[in-house]
């Protein structure tokens, strides 16, 4: 038996001005991406947090309040010398990306340059600060931007993306807005809304991860002082919660991949929580779609249950009771013990759980709620890792021969339909004979397919593809 589920990446090279602003990118961990945050931002001559001036002539580096994406403030070079500034920033890779990750980064610019060229590069810096993997280069490719009029004031900021890889020994990304590659550059380029996200679809996940996982950082490896329990801010959404702030964690003494996984540990009359939204459009998810989840969790809990919830919102924000799964960690009175518990955290296994869930009718958001208790009387702990959710797959569960043929038995949804292919030889070069195509899902949610047709050779494998 054999199946494939065809996966499509469109992508597009977007270019929008900035009457509507656009949002940074999801998960974006580059240091004041709007250039709100600094000392003197209403002059030309003040600094955003976390920016450097640099060059031989560094008031070419200026701050622009007359035009913006978004809020009151952009960056600029404005060179009518024809000498070299720089603007540069610096932020950590620790928590937010690994070697071999793909890294998207998009920014709002416009420009107007005579001759030469002005640019944002980008750098990756290791250790002792050398640069590694070189120097990449967004040159401006005209002598003006599509958004440009006569003055900044008049003109429109157009977005650009690019995207790179974090090389080895990487620690730090160097973002610079430069003045000009010949020194007889001069002219003006203005940015704004600089973000930078690890991109999900390009990241391998840990075999511990459901293969088509939608969920952003799963292994909660991305983030912010991820080695600080209490202040630890993981990436991909999550939001601390509860009356109880000192029982949300980051941890870092037992994981099921890399370092670190999210824990509640509650020793008081209160309630500790995290959670997070999945927009479900965003990820490609529609009604009647069916959802696998899985997440891996150790406890130890008294005088009730903890609980992991993954549940539908409507478009208001409103719980829909359909499609809500609740991974209670212990009875729900009582409390308990996961599996293995051995009395402490670091040496305990964890438990994989899963479940299934149809999005239902009215379905625009995903939740997770991850809560120390229903009563305040609750108490104990319960750690979480590798949390992922993907679109349900057409796998095989069933094949049976008798009288009247092969019946394939496979896992569908209502919104898919399938097709039903067969082949005598896996070696390549591999032939699929398709069986029969446009198949409904069904609503029990699985399929049945009887093949009757007798082929030339009595052995050979199946697949279901999701068309």
């Amino acid at each position: 038996m054999n199946f494939r589920v065809p996966l499509i990446l469109i992508t597009a090279a977007l270019m929008v001005t900035s009457s509507a602003h656009a949002a940074l990118l999801a998960n974006n961990f580059w240091v004041n991406p709007t250039f709100e945050s600094g000392t003197d931002l209403n002059l030309t001559t003040g600094t955003p947090s976390n920016w450097t001036r640099d060059g031989s002539d560094t008031n070419i580096c200026q701050v622009i309040t007359n035009n913006s994406v978004s809020a009151s403030h952009s960056l600029a070079v404005i060179d009518t010398t024809g000498d070299f500034g720089e603007w540069r920033s610096d932020v950590s890779l620790s928590g937010n990306a690994v070697a071999g990750n793909s890294l998207n980064i998009q920014w709002y610019e416009m420009y107007s340059i005579p001759s030469g060229e002005m640019r944002l590069t980008v750098l990756f810096l290791d250790a002792a600060t050398n640069v590694i993997g070189g120097e990449i280069h967004f040159v401006t490719p005209f002598t003006s931007s599509s958004g440009w009029v006569t003055t900044i004031a008049d003109s429109t900021f157009v977005q650009r993306n690019g995207s790179l890889t974090v090389p080895v020994g990487a620690v730090t990304l160097r973002i610079a807005l430069v003045s000009g590659g010949p020194g007889t550059t001069t002219g003006t380029m203005v940015v704004d809304d600089l973000s930078v996200a690890v991109d999900p679809t390009a990241i391998v996940w840990p075999p511990t991860i459901l293969v088509g996982n939608i969920n952003p950082n799963p292994t909660f490896e991305l983030g912010a002082l991820l080695d600080n329990p209490g202040l630890a801010a993981p990436g991909g959404g999550w939001i601390r919660g509860g009356n109880y702030p000192p029982a949300n964690k980051v941890i870092t003494n037992n994981s099921v991949s890399p370092t670190h996984s999210l824990a509640l540990i509650d020793d008081s009359f209160g309630y500790g929580e995290w959670y997070k939204y999945i927009d479900l459009a965003g990820v490609g998810i529609k009604v009647g779609d069916v959802l696998d989840e899985q997440l891996y969790r150790i406890y130890a809990v008294t005088n009730g249950a903890m609980r992991f919830t993954m549940r539908f919102l409507d478009a208001d924000n409103f719980d829909l009771e359909d499609g809500l799964n609740q991974f209670f960690a212990g009875d729900e009175s009582t409390g308990g013990n996961s599996p293995g518990w051995t009395g402490d955290i670091a040496t305990s296994p964890f438990e994989r759980v899963t479940a299934r869930a149809i999005v239902p009718p009215g379905a625009k958001t995903l939740r997770f709620n991850f809560a120390s208790g229903g009563s305040g009387s609750v108490m104990g702990l319960l750690v979480v890792d590798d949390v992922s959710v993907r679109l349900g797959r057409p796998d095989i569960t069933g094949f049976t021969s008798d009288i009247s043929g092969r019946t394939i038995t496979w896992l569908s949804m209502t919104s898919r339909v399938y097709k039903v292919e067969f082949t005598t030889n896996l070696s390549p070069p591999t032939v699929w004979t398709p069986l029969v195509s446009n198949v409904p899902g069904d609503p029990s949610l699985t399929n049945n397919y009887v093949d009757s047709v007798v082929h030339a050779s009595p052995n050979g494998f199946y697949r279901v593809l999701q068309q």
